[in-house]
């Protein structure tokens, strides 16, 4: 920061270095890294210390890396280090695979460049480049509609999914006159495929031998078995991992042929933003269809409960640096970064905690007496209300002890003054009154399950309580294996799958995001907005170049999408979408013409498919019931 503001060009520059110090300052006081700083100081370890660079080459042996398409050029540096073949170390005894798909490279916004890949071979000359285009994971018809729409893009490692899984259900797409239609039809969508018990594989699915047209390896290759990494390239240096197995017959194809989609789980709604979700959200209430918004906040994840947890587990283990950091600073105490940060270097040189370290008697010697003092008073506090806690059982005498302590504490005030809207802060209190409330009853011995069915325990007391509160925050919700729809924006989906997938929101201005002005959204030069039929949209030669390369990642993200679907895949886009409070026109997405699906199988109304299966069913019910009449 110093030598930034030593270097700075203007006024600007000056005081952009003047915040990045006192940045750095409160980085240091809470003895805390910030992401950027868990590849960069490493990074700079290992470039100025030959011996340490040393150390963890021979540590890490051979060093593999996954995901290698998305990482930043620190990470590459990082990466040549370890390896080696940097910094005098020769190329040819670097020892490293990695494993990625140029065509999943879907976080260029944050740093990733497929240099990376680019610069490999030109680093590496004997590196052993191995493609991995078998797919494990999709039927034939979803793998084509991907080559297709991943094949403008221009090709690091040229490659060709193949499935042996057999053609499968044709890739469909569904049009709406608005958002509300489109929920409204994706919800008809799931209804009719759980209504059917999934999709009905093709005869042809299970047989062994070469699958059709667009679903076989070129060339006649043989497969490499590697899971679901269709598409991935594996590179080594210096030699090749080993290659499992193909499968034998069809075994792998008989066995999805033999699973139904009966579980809401087998089901995913993928779309490019996150506010596209409220739509669908209210689409699945109205049907009492269970779902989890991917990504979404769990209660013990705000940063309101995460306040007082850390008050909790300081009060457990007084050892727990981090709950330290946050209790004392959390609500401000007059307890400064600067007496932090001493504090900080003082018990890292006698190899203490920091509450240890408030005690020690020789911290005067580094600290004033008024910056002693406070930090005897917050030590003081901390072990009166774990004495305290330790002998309030029940849940009125818990609430009150909880509503007391937030009070002594300011903690209501300070959710007050650090939000720009009442509204917001008066939501967060809502919250803590809550989590109280939740605490107390606790406390009282009353518990309800996942399951929502409430049972009696022993009276606890609040000590006790918050012994288990880290380990009950959110358990249920990640580990859970819960049976609802996911709805979830395409970045959040990657490295996952579902049975049944329906891509949704597939227009012009979404997916691609608009890559121009609102003048001219799609981006072309001439001003031209017209996406339809066989106009792919604008060409290379029409388009900024910044506009091609995020051309070429939505793109990759609609590959991402594409391929997340195992046995179904639909793709639906809507004539009208919404602009503030206006409904404006809408045009399909240029990749859906880009999929290159067959026009006679490819148009579907779920309604109609879900009407038709209700009266189908009602028939054969009611020639049951004539049956049964006659006997």
């Amino acid at each position: 920061a110093a030598e930034a503001e030593a270097q700075a060009a203007d006024a600007s520059e000056k005081i952009t270095a003047r915040i990045m110090a006192r940045y750095e300052e409160r980085l240091t006081a809470y003895q805390s890294v910030d992401f950027d700083d868990l590849i960069s100081l490493p990074l700079k370890l290992l470039q100025n210390h030959e011996h340490v660079r040393a150390k963890w080459q021979k540590l890490a042996g051979h060093v593999l890396v996954d995901e290698y398409q998305d990482t930043n050029a620190t990470q590459y540096e990082f990466l040549k280090l370890l390896a080696g073949g940097a910094l005098g170390t020769a190329a040819k005894d670097a020892r490293f695979t990695v494993v990625g798909d140029d065509d999943q490279s879907i976080y260029g916004w944050r740093g990733a460049t497929l240099d990376n890949l680019k610069k490999l071979p030109l680093d590496f000359p004997t590196l052993k480049v191995i493609k991995l285009e078998q797919n494990y994971r999709s039927t034939g018809a979803i793998l084509r509609a991907a080559n297709n729409v991943i094949g403008p893009n221009p090709k690091l490692c040229p490659k060709n999914l193949w499935s042996a899984l057999g053609e499968g259900e044709p890739v469909r797409v569904v049009d709406a006159d608005s958002e509300e239609h489109e929920a409204e039809r994706t919800v008809a969508r799931i209804q009719s495929l759980r209504a059917l018990g999934g999709v009905p594989q093709p005869a042809d699915a299970a047989a062994p031998g070469r699958p059709k047209q667009g679903t076989a390896p070129p060339g006649g290759r043989e497969p490499h078995e590697v899971g679901d990494r269709g598409g991935h390239v594996i590179a080594a240096a210096p030699g090749r991992p080993k290659q499992g197995t193909a499968p034998s017959g069809g075994s792998a194809a008989h066995e999805v042929a033999s699973v139904g989609a009966t579980d809401f789980k087998d089901f995913a709604v993928l779309y490019r933003a996150n506010h596209q979700a409220k739509t669908f959200e209210k689409a699945l209430r109205k049907a009492q269809i269970p779902y989890k918004v991917s990504g979404g906040t769990s209660f013990f994840d705000r940063a309101e409960i995460k306040d007082l947890c850390g008050w909790f587990r300081l009060w457990i283990n007084n050892d727990d640096d981090p709950a330290f950091l946050r209790a004392v600073t959390t609500p401000k105490r007059g307890i400064g970064h600067q007496t932090l940060g001493t504090l900080g270097v003082f018990a890292g040189k006698y190899k203490v905690s920091l509450f240890e370290a408030l005690f020690s008697s020789s911290l005067g010697s580094v600290l004033p007496p008024k910056a002693v003092g406070s930090l005897h008073e917050f030590g003081r506090y901390v072990n009166d209300l774990e004495f305290r806690a330790r002998h309030t059982e029940g849940a009125e005498a818990a609430k009150t002890f909880l509503l007391e302590w937030l009070k002594e504490i300011g903690y209501e005030k300070h959710l007050y003054d650090g939000e720009e809207t009442e509204k917001l802060a008066a939501a967060r209190w809502s919250n803590v009154m809550d989590f109280c409330d939740w605490m107390a009853a606790r406390c009282s011995g009353h518990i309800d399950d996942a399951a929502g069915t409430s049972t009696m325990d022993e009276v606890k007391s609040l000590l006790e309580v918050a012994q288990t509160v880290s380990l009950l925050s959110t358990i249920s919700e990640r580990e859970q294996d819960q049976n609802v729809v996911t709805l979830s924006t395409l970045h959040a989906a990657k490295g996952l799958e579902w049975p049944h997938v329906m891509l949704v929101g597939v227009t012009e201005g979404m997916l691609p995001f608009k890559l121009g002005d609102e003048a001219n959204p799609t981006g072309r030069a001439d001003g031209e907005n017209k996406v339809s039929g066989g106009n792919h949209g604008p060409t290379p030669d029409s388009m900024a170049h910044s506009i091609l390369e995020r051309l070429q990642e939505e793109r990759r993200l609609m590959y991402v999408g594409i391929t997340r679907a195992q046995r179904s895949l639909s793709v639906s886009w809507t004539r009208k979408r919404k602009k503030g409070r206006e409904m404006i026109p809408a045009l399909p997405s240029r990749f859906i013409a880009e999929m290159g699906l067959d026009k006679t199988t490819v148009r579907e109304d779920p309604r109609e498919k879900l009407k038709a299966l209700r009266a189908e069913f009602a028939k054969k019910a009611a020639d049951a019931q004539a049956a049964a009449s006659l006997d």
